[in-house]
């Protein structure tokens, strides 16, 4: 979340556990809360010294990123017999990373885990900021690739001279992402309906064609709940206060095109409230971390 004045500075607390009934080291754990990476409409008054304070910072917050991503790969492949290039900790080009040396370097043999936690604000004001702090936490992902089975690889053997069976391995492991249960197939849409779900909905018909147009959402929160806050969002619902409090609405997101054919983003601060009427059926997407975009399932 966005401070009203930054700190310029990263805070390091390191935290001994010990436990008298195991032999061994003693286990650290580091909590680390970074300053904020500045853009140029925050710097506009600096005078050199916060300038230089403010090239730190960013080369820290980069520096720190290329070592978790290099130090996740690195444990990923050990015990490998691969002849690749093992990759590269930059964990010298900062202050930051050469305080954590220990933590970073590929020859220690302590075993480490990463977690990072990204805060965002969902006022409307901070979107632009909030989007470069979710930009940066998906650079500290590091997606390792699971060796197949036998039976897929030899699947895939078999068929490298015919494109048509390649495709169909190709489109097996993409159907094996979405197991299909009949249990929840027999459950009606709108008993399904949940936080987290991607629907296609209908507005109510605004013009005298009396047509209406189909749209993606994602949906909250119900209205109902205590802890849903609906302030500011654009009510698509139709009929009088009456009607609306008899049916289920729901907080949604708007899910919009992308740049690309085919491709959708979801735009969190751009909210709507809509009832379960106008939903009309629940839509698989998933992220490409390439583009960053959504895509539909097919």
């Amino acid at each position: 979340m966005k401070n009203d004045a930054s700190s310029r500075s990263h805070a390091i607390c390191r935290i001994r556990i010990e436990n008298p009934a195991v032999t061994g080291r003693d286990g650290l754990l580091y909590l680390i809360d970074l300053a904020g990476s500045e853009v140029a409409r925050d710097i506009a008054s600096h005078k050199n010294d916060r300038m230089r304070e403010t090239r730190e910072i960013n080369i820290s917050l980069s520096a720190l990123k290329d070592c978790i991503r290099g130090k996740a790969e690195w444990d990923a492949s050990r015990g490998s017999k691969s002849r690749l290039k093992k990759p590269h900790v930059p964990f010298r080009q900062s202050s930051l990373t050469r305080i954590l040396k220990h933590v970073f370097d590929p020859s220690s043999e302590r075993p480490c885990k990463t977690v990072v936690l990204a805060c965002i604000n969902p006022s409307l004001a901070d979107a632009g900021a909030s989007k470069n702090t979710l930009r940066y936490a998906e650079l500290l992902r590091v997606l390792i690739a699971e060796p197949l089975t036998a039976g897929l690889d030899s699947s895939a053997l078999e068929a490298s001279g015919d494109s048509r069976e390649g495709n169909k391995v190709v489109g097996f492991r993409k159907d094996s992402r979405h197991p299909m249960d009949s249990q929840v197939e027999a459950i009606p849409f709108k008993q399904r309906i949940r936080s987290g779900m991607v629907v296609k909905w209908s507005s109510a018909p605004r013009d005298s064609t009396g047509t209406s147009s189909s749209d993606l959402a994602l949906v909250l929160c119900s209205t109902d709940s205590k802890t849903c806050h609906s302030e500011g969002a654009s009510d698509e619902t139709t009929g009088g206060d009456h009607d609306r409090e008899k049916k289920p609405r729901y907080l949604c997101a708007k899910v919009v095109p992308g740049s690309t054919a085919n491709a959708y983003e979801i735009r969190i601060w751009d909210q709507i409230i809509i009832s379960d009427d106008m939903m009309e059926a629940e839509i698989i997407l998933e992220y490409d971390t390439a583009s960053r975009y959504y895509y539909q399932s097919k």
